[in-house]
């Protein structure tokens, strides 16, 4: 992986004073962390003198991402929460919003929480601490969703104001507004580079813009109902639509066309995410099921039953394992990607669970000086 960081470190340090100092390692993957220098681990009490490092030494941190990893979720009862999915347990909440918190993501590197909330405002919050570092205020209405850029300076919110904005993150400054909607936009999504920016809305089109001058490219015409989400593949190359009219499409991001239509929820779509490896899309549906689909094919592999209230939101975790789904039944649950299996259900919300998202994964190797 690539460097992570250097630090100066002392002889007498052990493997947790070295993961404490590793502001983007997730608390539970920092627990769940192995600590390597060459062949030698540096576990326990062991300390970085006695496993041999020197000035200069590279650490190889390791971590098995199909457990000790975060789950974030974002509620209707005002708050979002950051849970252990290895123990279910709650690990800290946000507070701070006047109403329904709609949507919660990381930063790429997983040391901050971005929030948005129908009180028309989204807040960026320190993610060990969950103590909010600046709140953007500008929407003219509910603020739908909100999503970091690949490299975390910039933000995208989505409004029922009919607009999207892109933020500095650094200084809250709203760098620009994208016009152009005729109705709510409910979710927007840079491409992996950050050139591009992907909105859905309910006015039954996606539009494509350049994030830099905030130009419409095209608009994405085909669905008869609100498109509620949309998300780009991981190498860009296509895009995902879900709507109100039960379909989701994936499109062609070079030439623009539909390519493949999934059917097979009896509600409306709320949510579309793809596997890491691209080779997979996940649908959150009105229905109460979320469903895997294979993107070249168009086949419906697995369905992912809570026999609870409709599915809102619906993520991959990183190697794509897992899945967690958000419910309105007030609940989160993980499952297996692989089984369909539900591994375990996180309560502890007091209103329909509106978004959630896994923590990112962290870089595989610290340089030690």
């Amino acid at each position: 992986g690539r460097q992570l960081v250097r630090l100066e470190a002392q002889g007498h340090w052990t493997r947790d004073d070295v993961c404490g100092r590793i502001p983007s390692l997730p608390e539970a993957w920092r627990r769940a962390a192995r600590l390597l220098h060459g062949d030698a681990e540096v576990s326990g009490k062991c300390t970085l003198e006695e496993a041999g490092v020197v000035d200069g030494s590279c650490l190889n941190l390791l971590v098995d991402t199909r457990g000790g990893f975060e789950v974030l979720t974002a509620s209707s009862d005002e708050e979002a929460k950051l849970w252990s999915a290895e123990s279910g347990e709650c690990i800290r909440t946000f507070r701070g919003h006047r109403d329904e918190v709609t949507c919660a993501a990381f930063s790429p590197d997983g040391s901050q929480v971005v929030t948005a909330s129908d009180d028309c405002t989204a807040k960026l919050w320190r993610t060990e601490a969950s103590e909010c570092c600046r709140t953007l205020k500008g929407h003219g209405d509910c603020v739908f969703s909100a999503a970091f850029s690949p490299d975390g300076t910039r933000l995208v919110t989505t409004s029922d104001d009919r607009t999207a904005k892109v933020w500095d993150t650094q200084s809250g400054e709203c760098l620009r507004t994208l016009e152009g909607h005729g109705r709510r936009v409910t979710s927007a999504a840079f491409s992996p580079d950050g050139a591009l920016l992907l909105t859905a809305s309910a006015d039954t089109t996606a539009r494509l813009w350049d994030a830099d001058s905030g130009e419409c490219l095209c608009t994405l015409d085909g669905h008869r109902g609100f498109v509620h989400s949309a998300a780009f593949s991981p190498d860009g190359s296509r895009l995902a639509t879900g709507s109100e009219d039960r379909l989701a499409k994936l499109w062609s991001t070079e030439s623009r066309r539909c390519t493949r239509i999934l059917e097979g929820h009896l509600g409306s779509i709320f949510s579309v995410a793809f596997s890491p490896d691209g080779n997979h899309l996940l649908t959150g549906s009105a229905d109460g099921t979320s469903k895997l689909w294979c993107v070249e094919s168009g086949e419906c592999l697995r369905t992912f039953d809570g026999r609870g209230g409709e599915v809102l939101s619906a993520a991959f975790a990183p190697g794509g394992a897992r899945v967690v789904t958000a419910s309105e039944d007030r609940t989160a649950k993980l499952w297996s990607a692989e089984s369909g299996t539900c591994l375990r259900t996180l309560f502890g919300h007091r209103g329909p669970v509106r978004c959630a998202a896994f923590s990112p994964p962290p870089q595989a190797s610290a340089a030690i000086f």
